[in-house]
């Protein structure tokens, strides 16, 4: 974050690349979609919807692009 040193005022902020975060809501994964660009709703936390890829499930950890809201990839 970059401050205006006169008045303390915010001027810019950059967010990281990706940021690390949880699925805690989705519907069941079904195996064998892991080779489909087929995508479905998750709620990640803090309680963000995003799209992700029909094969995960609660509890998965990913990477999203927080500029975009991007599912990036899953963390094993």
């Amino acid at each position: 974050i970059t401050i205006a040193a006169d008045t303390e005022t915010p001027l810019m902020c950059e967010l990281p690349a990706y940021i690390e975060t949880v699925v805690t809501y989705t519907e069941p994964g079904f195996a064998g979609n892991t080779a489909t660009n087929a995508m479905k709703d998750a709620t990640v936390e803090p309680g963000v919807s995003i799209r992700v890829p029909l094969f995960l499930n609660e509890g998965d950890r990913i990477k999203v692009d927080p500029r975009t809201g991007e599912y990036k990839e899953r963390i094993k």
